[in-house]
C-alpha cells in the first residue's frame, strides 16, 4: 500500500512482483533526491530527522483508537506488528535470563517488566520506524529534508521509543547537551502536524501529550533500549543511556 506521509517521505512502491511463493518489492530510488548517508548526526542533522519522526508519528497517532473508529486507518495498519521494534521484551526473554542480576546491569534488568508494561500501556501510542538508525537515514544535498526506509519492523509504540533509539545509536555527542532544546523541537513539530490533520482525534493528542509527556515516555523508551543492550551486547552510546537512565529509576 501506498501511504502519503505529508512533510516526511517514504519511498513509494513502483511494483510488487509475486512468483512461485517469492515476492519482490521494487521501490523508488532515494539516492535521486536524498544522496547523503551520514554516521553519526549533528544537532542540525538530528533537527531534521525529528522533524521527519514529528510528522510520521503525527500521521499514524492515536492507532488503537483509529482502528476502533475507521475501517481504512484499519486497513492501513495491517501488516505492521502489534509491538513496534525488534527489541521489546517479548522477544528478548531468553537473552535478559542470561545477564547476571549482580552485574552493573542489575537494576535495569530488574526493572524490565514495569518498563515493558509501561510502554505497551501509551496513552498515545502511534505507529513508529522501529530501527530509524543513521544506516537507514538520507539526506538531501542540503541536509534540510531526510527520508527514512527500512520499515521491516514498523509498528504500535510510543513515538518516543523512535527518539530514544536515534539519541543512542545515532547522535554524536554536540546532540546530547542540547538533549532539551532537540525535544522540544520534536514536541514542537508534533503538535503542528497534529494540529494539521485537522480530526479531533489528532487535536486531543495536540493538546494533551505535553511535554512533560514527552520527556517522561522518552526516559523510559532508553531504559528499554538499555534493557535489550544489557542482554545483546553494547552497541551505541551505552554511557550515555546508562546516565540518563540512572536518572530515571532515581526517580
Amino acid at each position: 500500500k501506498k501511504v502519503n506521509v505529508s512533510g516526511a517521505k517514504v519511498p513509494h512502491p513502483v511494483a510488487i512482483v509475486c512468483t512461485k511463493g517469492k515476492r519482490e518489492f521494487y521501490l523508488e530510488d532515494l539516492d535521486v533526491k536524498y544522496p547523503k548517508n551520514l554516521y553519526s548526526f549533528s544537532v542540525a542533522q538530528c533537527r531534521t530527522v525529528l522533524t521527519w519522526m514529528a510528522r510520521y508519528h503525527a500521521h499514524f497517532w492515536g492507532a488503537d483508537a483509529a482502528e476502533k473508529e475507521s475501517s481504512s486507518e484499519k486497513k492501513e495498519h495491517q501488516g505492521l506488528w502489534a509491538q513496534g521494534g525488534y527489541w521489546y521484551l517479548d522477544t528478548r526473554r531468553e537473552e535478559l535470563q542470561s545477564t547476571g542480576r549482580g552485574s552493573g546491569w542489575r537494576q535495569v534488568v530488574a526493572w524490565a517488566d514495569v518498563i515493558d508494561q509501561r510502554l505497551k500501556n501509551t496513552a498515545f501510542p502511534t505507529i513508529i520506524h522501529g530501527d530509524p538508525k543513521c544506516a537507514n537515514i538520507v539526506f538531501s544535498k542540503d541536509e534540510k529534508e531526510c527520508a527514512l526506509y527500512d520499515f521491516q519492523y514498523a509498528g504500535r509504540a510510543p513515538g518516543a521509543k523512535d527518539l530514544a533509539y536515534l539519541f543512542v545509536t545515532s547522535c554524536n555527542d554536540d546532540c546530547y547537551k542540547h538533549e532539551e532544546d532537540l525535544l522540544k523541537h520534536y514536541h514542537l513539530e508534533l503538535k503542528t502536524a497534529l494540529l494539521k490533520r485537522g480530526d479531533a482525534l489528532a487535536a486531543k493528542g495536540a493538546q494533551s501529550y505535553t511535554m512533560e509527556a514527552l520527556v517522561e515516555e522518552f526516559e523510559w523508551s532508553i531504559l528499554d533500549f538499555l534493557r535489550f543492550l544489557a542482554g545483546w551486547g553494547s552497541w551505541g552510546n551505552v554511557r550515555w543511556a546508562a546516565s540518563r537512565s540512572r536518572q530515571r529509576l532515581a526517580d
